[in-house]
């Protein structure tokens, strides 16, 4: 059965960690397919390409980026390439598989902080 589009992210931008395989993967055609055009960031270069060209050739807007959310020298630059292309951003799907939790800031705000999006 496939579910109804609601557009509900129309005009906006979606940063999507993890984005080369598992959930990341699922959920960057999600946002993409809800209108909003989409950043795949991920450690894995080549498969987070493959995302975005996924969400491109379904009419989507889409950019590859490499990330380790580890790093914040990656996140900064994530966001730039993100602000570069889209220039703005209004949804976050921070997603890895690590021992300890990564966690950045968007100016002074908290996107995603232990596992938990505040």
């Amino acid at each position: 059965m496939t579910e109804p589009v609601h557009r509900r992210f129309e005009g906006k931008t979606a940063l999507v960690t993890g984005a080369a395989g598992g959930i990341g993967r699922a959920t960057a055609p999600a946002f993409a397919r809800e209108g909003a055009a989409v950043v795949a960031a991920d450690v894995t270069a080549g498969q987070n390409e493959q995302t975005a060209q996924l969400i491109r050739e379904q009419d989507g807007r889409a950019l590859a980026v490499t990330c380790d959310v580890t790093s914040d020298q990656d996140v900064r630059a994530a966001l730039d390439a993100l602000i570069g292309e889209f220039g703005h951003l209004e949804a976050s799907a921070v997603l890895w598989l690590c021992s300890e939790p990564a966690a950045f800031t968007i100016g002074h705000a908290p996107v995603m902080d232990g596992g938990q999006t505040t």
